[in-house]
């Protein structure tokens, strides 16, 4: 951008990435050091992504005017928008052809790397997902087969003992063995399902959604999903952990809670990705999770694994609150810089 800047005589303002058809955008690069950030903000903020972003074939154009009149050079490749890239443009001042030639070469430079980046993101995704259909695979085979047996081997236990009228405390045990037994092969098949989810090309937001409606239709419970991510800020691994939190959180709510209503909201902010699941249920108990009930060490340690954090914690109108933050490293985020995701 600063080679731009030096070249074209404008400074360059931000690179903002995009995904075909959706109207938002993300910026990957604000480069605040060569505009008045409080002018980047304010355009960005008063969601204008409509005005950056056309699909028509005009090439380099000018949006806004007077103070926030601003170049507009779309990044593409093969045809397909990857994103823009826009310029202070101060007023009266005019463009000579030969800089819009270059602006709109570069354009195509720079979309063909997002393009790229976006493919090889799209590799690990398939990479990683065929791993764990391969683990999913051999945990049914192996583990959930032998849990099965121990299911059925239990249950004609507990209807020997029922014959020959076995102690209190025999009895105990053995509600106790079935209990654990039936927990974990309930978290084995919950854990085959995540791992058997795929997030294709159409994003963690269509599997989000494809989540809740899940939940929505086997608990019975109505669940909410406001999700202000723009498809940019989370790589495969991040977009897996973040969607397995979330189921995670609901079936706490649908074996627990017993609410009546869920609202899972995602956003990012200051280059923070939140994440939070509420219910309007009786609310969690205890800072432990009682015997046999692994679900909130594993999002714990799902949260360390992405750098984060999770919090739990009783709501004071009733339910309980799940939140995980971490800050993201992203397909578009080599040098760690934070971003901010605005629509």
């Amino acid at each position: 951008m600063r080679d731009i800047e030096r070249v074209v005589g404008l400074k360059a303002c931000a690179i903002c990435a995009r995904e075909e058809g959706d109207r938002r955008g993300f910026p990957i690069v604000l480069a605040s050091e060569l505009v008045d950030r409080e002018q980047a903000s304010v355009w960005c903020t008063d969601e204008r992504c409509y005005a950056c972003f056309q699909d028509d074939e005009g090439g380099v154009r000018i949006v806004g005017n007077g103070e926030e009149r601003l170049l507009a050079v779309p990044l593409a490749e093969g045809g397909k928008p990857c994103g823009v890239l826009l310029l202070w443009l101060p007023p009266g001042v005019e463009v000579e052809n030969w800089k819009i030639q270059l602006l709109e070469s570069i354009g195509h430079h720079i979309g063909a790397a997002l393009a790229a980046t976006k493919r090889a993101d799209e590799r690990r995704r398939i990479a990683l997902m065929e791993e764990r259909s391969i683990i999913a695979r051999e945990l049914h085979d192996s583990l959930a087969q032998s849990l099965s047996y121990l299911k059925i081997q239990v249950a004609r236990l507990t209807a020997l003992l029922g014959e020959k009228a076995g102690s209190e405390a025999t009895g105990e045990v053995l509600q106790e063995l079935k209990l654990g037994i039936g927990n974990a092969y309930r978290q084995l098949r919950e854990l085959l399902t995540t791992f058997r989810l795929r997030i294709d090309g159409r994003g963690l937001s269509d599997a989000l959604q494809e989540t809740t409606r899940e939940f929505s239709d086997r608990a019975g419970i109505r669940v909410e999903l406001q999700d202000r991510l723009l498809g940019h800020e989370l790589d495969s691994s991040e977009q897996i952990h973040v969607l397995q939190v979330v189921r995670e959180a609901l079936t706490n709510v649908e074996h627990h809670a017993h609410a009546n209503r869920a609202e899972v909201r995602l956003a990012g902010e200051q280059g923070r990705v939140r994440v939070t699941v509420d219910d309007d249920g009786v609310g969690i108990r205890d800072a432990e999770p009682p015997a046999h009930h692994h679900g909130l060490a594993i999002m714990r340690d799902r949260a360390a694994t992405l750098g984060g954090a999770l919090r739990v914690s009783r709501r004071p109108e009733g339910g309980t609150h799940v939140e995980l933050e971490f800050s993201p490293r992203g397909p578009f985020r080599a040098g760690g810089r934070p971003l901010t995701a605005t629509a």
